[in-house]
Parts: C-alpha cells; sequence; structure tokens
C-alpha cells in the first residue's frame, strides 16, 4: 500500500497522470489479495502495453478496442496474482 493512501481511499486520474513512472494497481476482493495490476504513465497518458501494441504482436492476436468509434480508447491491464 501506498504510504498516504488507505484501502478504501480513491485518488483522481490527474493524481497520477501528471508524473510519469510505473505504477500497479493492488485489488482485494474481501479483504484478499485478487491481483495486480501494473501500467506505465508517459507523457501524461496511460500507455498500451502487451497484445495491444501492433509493433511485434501478430495479426491475429492484435487487441483493438475504441469506444465510441475511436474516439475513446480504453486499456487492458494483465492481472498478475497477488502475494
Amino acid at each position: 500500500m501506498t504510504a498516504g493512501y488507505r484501502w478504501n481511499s480513491f485518488f483522481k486520474a490527474g493524481e497520477i497522470l501528471g508524473e510519469d513512472g510505473a505504477y500497479r494497481i493492488r485489488l482485494a476482493i474481501d479483504g484478499k489479495p485478487y491481483g495486480d495490476y501494473p501500467f506505465t504513465i508517459k507523457g501524461g497518458r496511460i500507455e498500451l502495453q502487451g497484445r495491444q501494441v501492433r509493433e511485434g504482436t501478430d495479426p491475429q492476436d492484435y487487441i483493438t478496442d475504441h469506444i465510441s468509434g475511436g474516439r475513446y480508447t480504453s486499456w487492458w491491464l494483465k492481472r498478475e496474482l497477488s502475494r
């Protein structure tokens, strides 16, 4: 848990979008660890990762998901098991 945050706290996107770096969301369900979701912020945006990156991804495995005809981007974060 990050200093200054509680398990039931919230934050606004602007708090992390303003600072480039690697981040991780830890999700617990019923008080039990469920998964970690790592992602990277670069240039004020969440970077696409894994099969969302066209370069080096087999076209049959490439994930594209554009909400509202491409007006909005969605991000797929791969779950890592929590310890």
